[in-house]
């Protein structure tokens, strides 16, 4: 955390505050996530942190794959 800290830092000061600060949270209804829930016995979402955790993930990266096209906001100057 304190290295993502200090980069996050060091951008700001070569390109100065963001403009957009994103939150991104996660549902346990996802079909993604419902899916592999069901294979096998049918579990709880509190039982299988790990299925939430790369279904997270996954839709994270796309998302920041999404922005950083250009498509959205235009070209992005920095990033980490």
């Amino acid at each position: 955390m304190i290295n993502n800290y200090q980069d996050a830092m060091v951008i700001c000061r070569a390109y100065g505050n963001p403009d957009l600060f994103i939150t991104f949270t996660c549902h346990t209804s996802w079909p993604e996530i419902q899916k592999e829930l069901k294979k096998g016995r049918l579990y709880k979402h509190e039982d299988k942190p790990d299925i939430i955790t790369r279904v997270f993930i996954e839709k994270v990266l796309d998302m920041l794959k999404f922005v950083k096209s250009g498509v959205l906001f235009g070209k992005t100057i920095a990033s980490n």
